[in-house]
């Protein structure tokens, strides 16, 4: 986890475990896919999301909150984000995603072919000390 500049580790009572989500999908050629939803198994613990990497196709994707809220104006093109070291694309600051939420994310391709977009969210799942499944 060393390798976020804003994790700033687990306060005092927490235990923060790595959780990565990810999303495997085909979008076809000259198109936009709205509203395509990323499970996060978050049903005990909250999600906070550190990091992003993926595929080098040429594809765009804006993400959005746990409320299904834009917090960007432009999507991000997937060359610019592409982990080149096995690190990820840091998110500053994490974002939140509170227990039994989802990650949405909107993709378009302009391109004359289809695209398969892989994406990994990286992160962590915030558990009180009690509750911890280690």
């Amino acid at each position: 986890m060393n390798h976020f500049p804003q994790y700033q580790g687990a306060p005092e009572g927490y235990v923060d475990l790595p959780y990565d989500v990810f999303l495997a999908i085909t979008v076809p050629a000259t198109s936009v896919r709205q509203n395509q939803f990323v499970k996060i198994d978050n049903f005990d613990a909250p999600f906070y999301w550190l990091g992003l990497s993926g595929t080098l196709d040429d594809i765009q994707v804006i993400i959005k909150d746990y409320a299904g809220q834009y917090f960007m104006n432009t999507g991000i093109w997937i060359p610019a984000i592409a982990a080149t070291d096995g690190r990820a694309y840091p998110i500053m600051p994490a974002v939140l995603y509170p227990k039994g939420t989802q990650i949405q994310v909107d993709l378009e391709t302009p391109g004359p072919a289809p695209v398969a977009v892989e994406l990994c969210f990286w992160g962590i799942k915030r558990y009180p000390e009690k509750d911890a499944p280690c």
